[in-house]
């Protein structure tokens, strides 16, 4: 469900920032998925921590990163610091650019290549970060606010 690599944090939807709170690894939330991932095959229904990661606020379905920006920045601060990381970086949120927000710290990456109008992709090398078209441009990422 999560991968961090170096000093970013690869994840599907996102984190709502009171995840922070439960003081909840990247391992043991890649454990709770992974043992309650396909709910057609669990002997019970899904309680507690195995739950909230299933729902809007957990990292698959979260999104309140971009479109309706709901996370504060001293909120993605503290999500940065409970994972040890620089950056989060999302799919699933489409949007047209492989964009940034919270000063860089939250990287948006699924650029609706799936419809097959637009793409991108995120380079990173060190404290270097770039965008790379479709066609082949080198591009800079964009740092902006949220």
């Amino acid at each position: 469900m999560l991968v961090k690599i170096n000093d970013s944090l690869f994840v599907h939807g996102g984190f709502h920032p009171e995840l922070v709170n439960e003081k909840i690894s990247l391992l043991m939330i890649n454990n709770i998925f992974k043992e309650h991932l396909i709910e057609t095959q669990l002997e019970a229904p899904r309680l507690g921590m195995a739950k909230f990661l299933h729902t809007i606020n957990g990292p698959i379905w979260y999104r309140g990163y971009f479109n309706e920006i709901k996370a504060t920045s001293s909120e993605i601060d503290r999500l940065l610091a409970h994972f040890d990381v620089a950056r989060i970086v999302v799919g699933h949120t489409s949007q047209e650019l492989v964009i940034s927000r919270y000063q860089g710290k939250v990287i948006g990456i699924d650029t609706s290549i799936k419809r097959g109008h637009n793409g991108e992709v995120l380079f990173l090398n060190g404290d270097r970060k770039w965008r790379g078209s479709l066609q082949g441009d080198v591009l800079p990422l964009l740092i902006n606010g949220g």
